[in-house]
């Protein structure tokens, strides 16, 4: 705001200096160069130096003729005064966004004219009020109960404190719950429903309207489950030095409470690159190995060689062709039989470094 502000002002400077070139200006005005609907319009006006208070009005115009706002009041020199145009744009306008502003003065005693400035350098935002939806998770499962609310500011950043209306979607657009013209407390409202057993699964729209501004979020209803343990993949390396050891780290399975899965896990390392043919398409081939674990302990080491990596993955690093080694864990809980799966890896692509010392 202070930035379009700002702007706006250099301009009148500019055109008070011109036309008095060799003399310091005798005014400022001030007004933002965003326009916006709904919300007072203000002008600042300050006169330096003036033996006679200044009789000041101020016009805003549509180019439509659909916006025709005045304001006007008496300034004296060495005052900054704040003045209010008689009017808002309203909510829901929809006339020219072409703006221009107008602003003259006249000395009360000589009649004498003192400010003389316009502008067309304004912008009209559609935008008026931001809106913010908050949901107190991002999925839920049938039987949970969604909790949302809707935040409305001002341009200002200051709470709303109008009406707001809202819905509550599910995925086959029947609307479950809504609530018209909801009176906004500090700039907040909302409310939760409780999903049945059988809630349709999907993703559903919360909806909120105010003064011609809609903002939608969603979120998502499914049968999920909770993974009962957690996959950690630990690489020693952030990359593979072509000419160093290889690539070696740990791969650890943990339940929720903390102890360790035991079982059997597999690390697989794998290549992705493209196959050229100068007489067919292009094809994807991939190279991988596998290490295994039979018997797992919630723990385990890995360690392979760059010879490896080049030998059974067929990697280069000059080939600009074969970009990362991805790494697949997979560990299995003897007990559930559950397995889970985690991804990993590294970018293949040869990098030059130059070390200064």
């Amino acid at each position: 705001m202070l930035l379009q502000i700002t702007f706006c002002v250099l301009q009148f400077l500019h055109a008070c200096v011109t036309t008095a070139a060799s003399n310091p200006p005798t005014y400022f005005v001030f007004f933002p160069k965003h326009i916006r609907s709904g919300f007072p319009i203000e002008i600042v006006i300050e006169i330096f130096k003036n033996p006679h208070p200044v009789d000041t009005t101020a016009f805003l115009r549509s180019s439509d003729g659909k916006v025709d706002l005045f304001a006007n009041d008496s300034v004296s020199a060495g005052q900054l005064k704040t003045i209010s145009f008689c009017k808002q744009i309203p909510f829901g306008y929809d006339g020219s966004t072409e703006f221009e502003l107008s602003v003259i003065g006249i000395d009360s005693v000589t009649n004498e004219t003192v400010i003389n400035n316009s502008t067309l350098d304004l912008l009209y935002q559609t935008k008026s009020l931001s809106m913010f939806i908050q949901t107190d998770k991002g999925i839920y499962k049938p039987s949970q109960t969604i909790k949302f609310r809707g935040v409305v500011t001002t341009p200002d950043l200051l709470p709303y404190n109008g009406t707001i209306s809202y819905k509550l979607i599910d995925p086959d657009s029947n609307v479950i719950l809504q609530k018209k013209n909801a009176t906004l407390n500090n700039g907040m409202t909302g409310s939760e429903f409780i999903l049945g057993r059988y809630s349709a699964l999907g993703e559903w729209k919360i909806t909120f309207e105010c003064q011609g501004n809609t903002e939608i979020a969603t979120v998502l209803v499914d049968e999920y489950q909770l993974p009962k343990f957690e996959i950690k993949f630990t690489p020693n390396q952030l990359f593979v030095d072509p000419d160093g050891s290889g690539y070696s780290g740990r791969i650890s399975a943990k339940f929720t409470f903390g102890q360790p899965v035991k079982g059997t896990a597999s690390i697989l390392f794998k290549v992705s690159h493209y196959e050229i043919s100068f007489f067919w398409n292009n094809e994807i081939k991939e190279k991988s190995f596998e290490l295994k674990y039979p018997k797992f302990q919630g723990e385990a080491a890995f360690d392979v060689s760059v010879n490896d990596i080049k030998s059974r993955l067929g990697w280069n690093p000059e080939n600009d062709y074969r970009k990362k080694m991805f790494v697949v864990v997979k560990v299995k809980d003897k007990n559930s039989q559950l397995e889970l799966q985690g991804r990993g890896g590294f970018d293949n692509s040869f990098v030059t470094v130059k070390v200064a010392l």
